[in-house]
This record gives C-alpha cells, sequence and structure tokens, in this order.
C-alpha cells in the first residue's frame, strides 16, 4: 500500500510531535490553519511559543532546503494571528521562537531550534 503526501505529512507531525513531547515541550495545537498561513505544530518550551514546520523527506538536506521564504512568512503570519485570538497567550508565552525537524526514513529526528528570526520589516520597523 503506497501513503499518500497527506498521509505522510500527518504520520511525520505525529513522529515529530511525539519527539518534541520527549524532549519536554507541550501541544499547543497541530495542523493549525487560517487565512494568513499555516503551522504544522504550535508547541510552548516553557515561555516560549514555538512555530515549528515538519519537513519529511529521503534526506534531511532535502527538507532543510525546500522551506521557501514565502512559506516562512506565511507561518509567521499564522503565528500572529494565532496569538491575536487570545491576548493571554502574548503574556503566557512573551517569547515567539520558530524550529524546523526534518525526519527521514534512516535516522532520527533533527531539530533545528530558532531555524529563522523574524526580520524588523515584519514589525513595520
Amino acid at each position: 500500500m503506497t501513503l499518500t503526501a497527506d498521509s505522510k505529512g500527518r504520520w511525520a507531525e505525529e513522529r515529530a510531535e511525539s519527539f518534541l513531547k520527549a524532549k519536554g515541550y507541550h501541544l499547543l495545537a497541530s495542523r493549525y490553519k487560517c487565512k494568513q498561513g499555516e503551522i504544522d505544530l504550535i508547541m510552548a518550551d516553557l515561555e516560549t511559543l514555538v512555530a515549528v514546520e515538519v519537513k519529511y523527506r529521503r534526506q534531511f538536506q532535502d527538507g532543510a532546503e525546500s522551506l521557501s521564504l514565502r512559506q516562512k512568512q506565511r507561518i509567521q503570519n499564522a503565528v500572529c494571528y494565532y496569538l491575536s485570538q487570545d491576548a493571554n497567550l502574548s503574556f503566557k508565552y512573551p517569547f515567539i521562537r520558530f524550529d524546523v525537524v526534518l525526519l527521514c526514513q534512516t535516522q532520527k529526528p533533527f531539530h533545528i531550534i530558532n531555524a529563522w528570526q523574524l526580520q524588523d520589516d515584519f514589525y513595520g520597523i
């Protein structure tokens, strides 16, 4: 039986979620979608809200290179929208971080902490 791209994505996200939970992260949302974009996993790491992009490829390098600037911007916009839905979230998680979890069949997950940062123009500076 061949897995569809969607079922592979779900499997990868579940595996990444378990991996991060084992590191002490707490799940806030999975497969979060809004008109601004989507986020595979929204996790909490102490006082930091972590938006996690999960990439499953044959090789880690392929996954790392597949994250485009447009995708990063959509994830950033989705995080802002997520935070705007509950004012308490910004107080509970005053820090935001963008991580990537790379998965392939032959190796353990590879976690890139703080894979990218918000640019000054994101804040209108």
